[in-house]
């Protein structure tokens, strides 16, 4: 089917179709938004008491770190129809939503005739981006890494305690088959105390 089309008509073919998608998650976005500030998506029986995340993830296998990049670009819609919502979202995570409509404004002056090269992107973000929100960035990258960290110790030190516990549980049954071989015997030496003749 793509055999006889030139290289620049299945290019064409591609971006129409990516097109599509870029609105589409746009539009999605939009009206996920509507749900949540609404609470409509409550309407459905089953996420009456549920929160917006749960259904998210069940109605729509969305994670809710994922629907919220969407939203953070809903901004910037045009530039998100052409450079897609994760670029949008990432642009003003980075640089703020004034430095990202700098960034746009740059990137938008580069050869439309081509598609603007990755490393050239990356470059305009760099030069408009915010010391205070890469900062918070990379301080929340650190946090996870020490929640990480955090989370491999209390592992370790529950395994040890189960390790333990899994000890002492066989000590204990071993102690209770001797204390019932002990049971087993005291009825019987009972019996030989109350048959024997009382001293006199």
């Amino acid at each position: 089917m793509y055999e006889k089309l030139k290289i620049t008509e299945i290019e064409k073919r591609v971006r129409e179709v990516l097109a599509q998608s870029k609105s589409s998650i746009i539009e999605a976005a939009k009206i996920l938004r509507h749900l949540q500030k609404t609470s409509r998506y409550k309407e459905n029986e089953r996420y009456k008491k549920e929160p917006f995340k749960v259904y998210l993830e069940d109605q729509f296998g969305l994670r809710y770190g994922t629907y919220q990049e969407w939203v953070r670009a809903l901004p910037f819609e045009k530039e998100a129809g052409l450079y897609g919502v994760g670029l949008v979202s990432k642009t003003i995570k980075r640089c703020g939503a004034v430095g990202a409509k700098r960034v746009f404004t740059d990137i938008a002056q580069l050869d439309t005739k081509k598609q603007a090269p990755r490393a050239k992107i990356e470059t305009i973000i760099e030069k408009h981006q915010d010391p205070k929100r890469m900062n918070a960035i990379k301080k929340e990258y650190n946090d996870w890494h020490a929640m990480y960290k955090a989370e491999m110790g209390a592992h370790e030190a529950t395994k040890q305690k189960l390790s333990d516990a899994r000890k002492r549980i066989v000590e204990l049954e071993e102690q209770v088959e001797k204390l019932k071989v002990t049971a087993s015997i005291v009825p019987q030496i009972r019996k030989i105390m109350e048959s024997r003749p009382a001293v006199q």
